[in-house]
């Protein structure tokens, strides 16, 4: 929603050399930080109280595995665990009017350099 304050207009000043709000590096660095330290975490093996690796089926396991294993069986996280496993579930999108298909009329005008002839618009190619 645009800003109705006459003041705003003012702070818009085009950038200076050596201007401190310009980023030529990017994006943030720390954000690869952040990713590296949480991967590092995620491939710790799980310990259990007394200090030996948790198993499950006679494996070790990792922080990120118990924690999907949680995810599955935890209602809020089962579409989280879901939708990383196998991406997200597909949004039907109609493109009609309530069942009805919807036809498309295009027109224009022509200055008076160019022809006056009318030419249709191109076939669609989708089929429905």
């Amino acid at each position: 929603m645009p800003s109705t304050n006459p003041h705003v207009l003012d702070n818009l000043t085009p950038f200076k050399k050596g201007d401190p709000r310009i980023n030529r590096k990017g994006r943030p660095r720390n954000f690869d930080k952040l990713r590296k330290l949480v991967q590092s975490i995620g491939i710790e093996v799980v310990l259990d109280k007394q200090g030996r690796p948790l198993l499950v089926d006679g494996k070790t396991i990792t922080r990120v595995q118990a924690i999907l294993r949680q995810w599955a069986s935890d209602p809020k996280h089962q579409r989280d665990f879901i939708e990383y496993g196998w991406g997200k579930v597909p949004q039907p999108l109609d493109m009609t009017s309530g069942g009805e298909k919807l036809d498309i009329t295009l027109s224009w005008r022509t200055t008076e350099n160019e022809d006056d002839e009318r030419k249709p618009a191109p076939a669609s190619s989708a089929s429905s």
